[in-house]
């Protein structure tokens, strides 16, 4: 079986109390790429995934929200290349 590869909007949600911030009428904020390398981040990765890279043309394709009660948000587009026998069991062989 051969390997197969896909796009996908992996998307994430959790709540970090060091974020919390108060500001007037303001209850949460977008930021871009450059802020994610300083925050903490759960550590996910794709079952049977062989090769996985964020797609970055013509830039990085991501962003993070940050809500006033530290609820984070973080929306990345990704390419991953699975190994195709992980999905054997689904086939059904006749024979």
């Amino acid at each position: 079986m051969k390997d197969y590869s896909f796009q996908c909007y992996f998307r994430q949600r959790w709540t970090d109390e060091r974020l919390k911030f108060k500001i007037h009428n303001i209850t949460e904020v977008t930021l871009n790429n450059l802020f994610l390398s300083l925050i903490w981040k759960p550590n996910t990765y794709f079952l049977n995934g062989q090769r996985s890279h964020q797609h970055n043309i013509p830039r990085p394709n991501l962003f993070v929200r940050i809500r006033n009660d530290g609820g984070v948000y973080l929306s990345r587009r990704y390419v991953t290349i699975e190994d195709g026998r992980a999905l054997l069991p689904y086939y059904h062989v006749c024979g």
